[in-house]
């Protein structure tokens, strides 16, 4: 076993500074025996509980057990000074080290003491040595009175082991608290910054995580692959200008926009540039996992002096912007000399003159012409139709990084169903982007019926057909023509359903949807309107934020309750729901969107909403034709009827809406199974007398003509 272990040689020789850890265990040796004379180490087998001497001496690689023997001392003292120079060649060849001293200007004491931290780092039996030199089993880490009793003479380098001193001050060594048997500042620990350790063993590679919330990356993108418009791209060119004069004075910039709009990209090309890394700071773990906000900053300051990066801050969306998040980017920030801080797009600081040194870029979504490009380099090596990417920038207001992932989830769904890329994998795939957030505040109204399922009439046929080419072309429209900017509203489309239940507005709006390839979202007016004051405006912004970024058709149904007249004010009561409907048309206004209102009475919508609507649609009772054309669609092929059904009776005789004939025939199918019957005339019958009764009417002979006889039998 032990020729084995021989053979391994990192087992027998240290792979970092080799001569340096030589000359330390020297100097520890010569501190062994020095306490070994004067007692201060006790040779009972219970000291330390406990590290023996033969333990200490197989560590140190002691020949001999000389006590008291000085001479030993002397010898040790003169053969580290004799390594002296070595060391110095060797710090000077070690990359890491020579890039410290480079930045640092340590002292050789301060290296001595910063080498002493890191010798934890190279091998695990210095735990035991400093235990056993501590006289304390529980302290495995250099302390303020071992590091002046190995390195220096009398009081010579107190200062450099004081808290405002170089090494503890930018957090090159880190304190450990005192232990409550040695307050003392003498017995105060300290070890070596984790981030530090790194950088001197070559541990970290060229894009490699520091820690959990430190990565440093280097970067060679260019500016031709940064998905911005090039007025944004300008700004970033002019920026590296800069910061390269040395007047400049801003010390922080704000990246404006959506994650994944291509602010990052432009961050980590300007870097490029300047041929410096990225350092990115994960303020949400930070935040999470409440780590020591000094330490965090010592750490992000040494990371950020030893490779001159530049500190790239995210995750503040994800975070609560209180005082304390605040607090921490501004001691941060006055520790470098300049930090990215990627920022929502309406995001303000807390503190105005904080603001006074900021620079801020807004990174913008990308418009229609943009997205239609990026889709394209997404779609180039596949056999798509040549007008899908115009189709998916025209439907989905995507950012960059939403454009990369739809492309992958679509491939990836593909691959699974072992079929090739379709247009209906791509739209599904961009759909699912902008899904999350409005799946918690809405319902998803899904639909297999198309264009031929609308029993309407060709004037509102007319009409909704405008509507979908309104909403198809309305970047062209707004963007490419002009429109957008001379208008004092915003970009999206409003659209009023108005007629009786069961007349096909929901279904209609549904297949608008799905002909658009969109999703189509029902507000639940129960999760909106609130009695307490305020909270109703909360709801209506929540989801109309969320809302902005889904590329959704939002549907309210029932809308006269939200978007009803406004009353004259005789009370509390009135005044603030009057607020709430003017709050109402300010979000209207505003959002860029499809919205689609469903109501029995238009003429309960209040005067100011409809201005503001784009389309209004009657949807009127369905006339004879229309009607058969319902009944003959609403059974399918599977469905068995009897030779007695007649649909043309049932057309002319009863005034009723497409949904209620859905009902009907399904209150019928139930019927006739219980039966184990086919459909029949009188299983129609009794249902169409049940939907009148529901609706308080009373069924008649006029309506029901010769089956009136026999259908009251059944009743």
């Amino acid at each position: 076993m032990n020729a084995i272990i021989d053979s391994i040689p990192h087992l027998n020789k240290p792979r970092y500074f080799p001569i340096q850890l030589q000359r330390l265990d020297m100097l520890l040796h010569r501190q062994i025996l020095r306490l070994r004379q004067r007692y201060q180490l006790s040779l009972d087998e219970f000291r330390g509980l406990y590290i023996s001497d033969q333990q200490v001496d197989e560590l140190i690689d002691i020949p001999t057990r000389e006590e008291s023997n000085v001479t030993g001392c002397a010898e040790l003292n003169q053969q580290s000074k004799a390594l002296q120079q070595d060391v110095q060649q060797e710090r000077a060849r070690q990359k890491g080290w020579h890039l410290l001293m480079q930045r640092f200007a340590l002292s050789d004491f301060e290296q001595d003491v910063l080498f002493l931290a890191l010798a934890l780092d190279l091998d695990i039996k210095y735990e035991s040595l400093f235990a056993y030199l501590n006289n304390d089993i529980t302290c495995k880490y250099p302390t303020c009175e071992l590091a002046l009793a190995l390195f220096s003479d009398g009081s010579q380098g107190r200062d450099s082991l004081q808290h405002n001193s170089t090494l503890f001050r930018l957090g090159l060594l880190l304190n450990i608290e005192h232990n409550t048997n040695r307050p003392s500042w003498l017995g105060r620990g300290f070890y070596i910054n984790p981030v530090l350790s790194q950088s001197l063993t070559a541990t970290t590679s060229n894009s490699s995580r520091v820690n959990s919330y430190l990565r440093q990356d280097f970067s060679n993108t260019t500016w031709q692959e940064v998905p911005l418009s090039q007025k944004i791209i300008f700004q970033w060119r002019n920026l590296k200008t800069l910061l390269q004069t040395p007047s400049w004075q801003s010390k922080m910039l704000y990246i404006k926009g959506k994650a994944g709009s291509g602010g990052r990209r432009a961050l980590f090309t300007l870097a490029a540039k300047l041929d410096k890394p990225i350092l990115s700071v994960a303020l949400s773990t930070i935040l999470g996992e409440k780590i020591n906000h000094d330490d965090c900053i010592k750490t992000i300051v040494l990371q950020q002096a030893l490779y001159d990066s530049i500190v790239y801050i995210h995750g503040i969306e994800t975070t609560q912007f209180v005082n304390d998040t605040f607090h921490f980017i501004q001691a941060l920030v006055a520790e470098l000399d300049f930090v990215a801080l990627r920022v929502p797009e309406n995001f303000t600081s807390p503190q105005e003159n904080f603001d006074s040194q900021v620079l801020s870029i807004q990174c913008t979504t990308p418009d229609v012409e943009q997205r239609c490009k990026l889709w394209r380099q997404q779609l180039s090596h596949l056999n798509m139709a040549a007008g899908l990417a115009t189709r998916l920038a025209d439907s989905f207001e995507l950012t960059p990084r939403q454009i990369e992932a739809a492309m992958y989830s679509a491939s990836a769904t593909a691959a699974m169903e072992g079929e090739v890329i379709t247009t209906e994998h791509m739209f599904a795939a961009a759909r699912q982007q902008t899904a999350q957030q409005l799946v918690q505040l809405a319902t998803v109204v899904d639909t297999q019926c198309s264009w031929h399922d609308l029993k309407l009439s060709p004037a509102v046929k007319e009409t909704i057909f405008e509507i979908k080419a309104a909403v198809q072309h309305r970047h062209v429209v707004y963007e490419k023509w002009g429109f957008g900017r001379r208008s004092a509203y915003g970009h999206g489309l409003k659209v009023l359903f108005s007629g009786s239940s069961g007349t096909g507005k929901t279904m209609t709006a549904s297949v608008i949807a799905k002909e658009l390839g969109l999703s189509l979202y029902k507000i639940d007016l129960s999760g909106i309107v609130s009695k307490y004051i305020g909270e109703t405006q909360k709801n209506l912004d929540r989801i109309f934020g969320a809302a902005q970024g889904s590329n959704a058709i939002i549907f309210f149904d029932e809308a006269d309750a939200l978007f009803g007249k406004r009353s004259e004010v005789k009370d509390a009561h009135d005044r603030y729901a009057n607020i709430e409907s003017a709050y109402l048309l300010q979000k209207m206004e505003d959002y860029n969107g499809v919205v689609i209102l469903a109501s029995n009475l238009s003429k309960n919508i209040d005067q100011a909403f409809m201005r503001r609507l784009h389309f209004i649609v009657e949807f009127p009772i369905p006339n004879d034709v229309l009607r058969l054309a319902l009944w003959r669609g609403v059974f399918g092929v599977d469905t068995p009827l009897a030779d007695d059904v007649d649909l043309e009776f049932l057309a002319k005789q009863f005034r009723l809406a497409g949904g209620d004939i859905r009902n009907v025939a399904l209150n019928a199918a139930f019927l006739a199974a219980e039966n184990k019957q086919a459909v029949n005339m009188t299983h129609l019958l009794k249902a169409i007398a049940r939907q009148m009764v529901k609706q308080g009417k009373i069924p008649s002979a006029t309506e029901f003509k010769h089956y009136y006889p026999a259908m009251m039998k059944r009743m």
